[in-house]
């Protein structure tokens, strides 16, 4: 039954007619990036601080109960779990591979994990559209095995994210640490992983619970409208904390907000782009130029409002 699922999502993915849509845009569904059965990890090094080491640990920490399966060329056992050698010898079907690998090896990563039938994967490696040309090609080129294959790609250039809740920790974040969830909470949602770093860090140091911190970089395929509008549908969200330097399916993102207020969920949106310094910052982070902050912020008034 679940297989069948996933695969109707697989359909459906690649004809992009999904089920929750809107006439503003679709939205992408990010419940095996979340909220993930099993978890492939690719690159996994016994190197102290390596981005594979430290998802591994903190899956053990914060005691995930789903399957996870590694891959290590150098290793055969880490942890006390058995490496694989390639992608290829995963089992088919995982929820979602995060890839601990360097630019140059990710699209080779992702065509495997689709050859795999994975559901989707996170990318943490930097160096594609804010790089240049090779760049940008390389991330055109996953988009394409998406439209191709239906993997939701999470990135790349992004710190992953940790879903409190479940707990699912899917980041190389420092000093990442699992408070209970007494009560609804604030859920973290950025472009820039070290914002949603600093954010996460400030929020638990004054004592707010916390449901999910998410970061989504370049967004070649999932973006914050997708993550919003799961954050907007979450019993255990009672508000959502933002920091997105450009808005890619504006008409969506209005849309969500509107919804938000009509279930009346805050929704605090730091954006850059006052000056010409901050858009430019944003320039070399994700790759696009920064909204305008008085576009932004004239149409939320007169689409959304304020609280």
């Amino acid at each position: 039954m679940i297989r069948h699922i996933a695969q109707g999502w697989r359909d459906i993915s690649v004809s992009h007619k999904f089920t929750n849509q809107s006439n503003n845009g679709y939205i992408v569904p990010v419940e095996y990036l979340l909220k993930p059965k099993s978890i492939g990890i690719v690159g996994v090094s016994t190197k102290k601080g390596s981005a594979g080491l430290r998802v591994l640990n903190y899956l053990k920490n914060f005691q995930y109960e789903g399957n996870v399966h590694i891959v290590s060329r150098s290793q055969d056992d880490i942890e006390g779990i058995s490496c694989l050698k390639s992608i290829d010898e995963l089992p088919k079907g995982i929820d979602t591979v995060v890839l601990c690998v360097p630019q140059s090896a990710v699209v080779e990563s992702v065509e495997a994990c689709a050859r795999r039938d994975a559901k989707s994967v996170m990318v943490f490696a930097a160096g594609f559209a804010e790089a240049g040309d090779e760049g940008i090609l390389a991330q055109q080129k996953l988009r394409e095995i998406y439209h191709e294959t239906g993997v939701f790609v999470g990135g790349p250039n992004c710190m992953g994210l940790t879903n409190f809740v479940s707990p699912v920790p899917l980041t190389f974040a420092p000093g990442l640490k699992m408070p209970p969830v007494s009560a609804p909470g604030l859920g973290i949602l950025t472009q820039s992983g070290g914002m949603m770093s600093s954010i996460r860090e400030t929020s638990q140091a004054r004592g707010i619970p916390l449901t999910y911190a998410i970061s989504t970089g370049k967004e070649v395929v999932v973006g914050v409208e997708d993550y919003l509008d799961y954050l907007i549908e979450d019993q255990n969200t009672k508000s959502i904390a933002m920091y997105v330097e450009h808005i890619r399916r504006p008409q969506l993102f209005l849309s969500l907000a509107k919804k938000a207020r009509k279930e009346n969920k805050p929704i605090i949106l730091l954006h850059p782009g006052k000056s010409n310094a901050s858009r430019e910052a944003a320039q070399s982070h994700t790759g696009s130029l920064a909204g305008d902050y008085t576009v932004i912020e004239t149409l939320l008034k007169l689409r959304v409002c304020y609280w």
